[in-house]
């Protein structure tokens, strides 16, 4: 027997939720494993935070602020803007 698990006939209508609450910052971590950890921001190439990991999360970090309050609130900030 070639039963589908998921099949459009057996789930006609579904809803996915994804969290994309510091996705960009987890994508560079499982591209860069050494980064894991640590304050991690993207986006920055405007001038303002896109993305931040948990970690700067905790230092106060946020999406939106700009990049120079984000120095002055942890100077060792990792900027992976590509």
């Amino acid at each position: 027997m070639t039963e589908q698990l998921f099949s459009l006939r057996s789930w006609p209508r579904a809803i996915t939720h994804i969290d994309g609450d510091a996705f960009f910052t987890s994508c560079e971590e499982a591209i860069h494993p050494e980064l894991k950890g640590k304050a991690l921001i993207t986006g920055g190439e405007r001038g303002i935070v896109a993305c931040a990991s948990y970690p700067a999360k905790e230092l106060g970090i946020k999406r939106g602020v700009s990049l120079q309050e984000a120095r002055k609130i942890f100077p060792g900030l990792i900027n992976k803007t590509n």
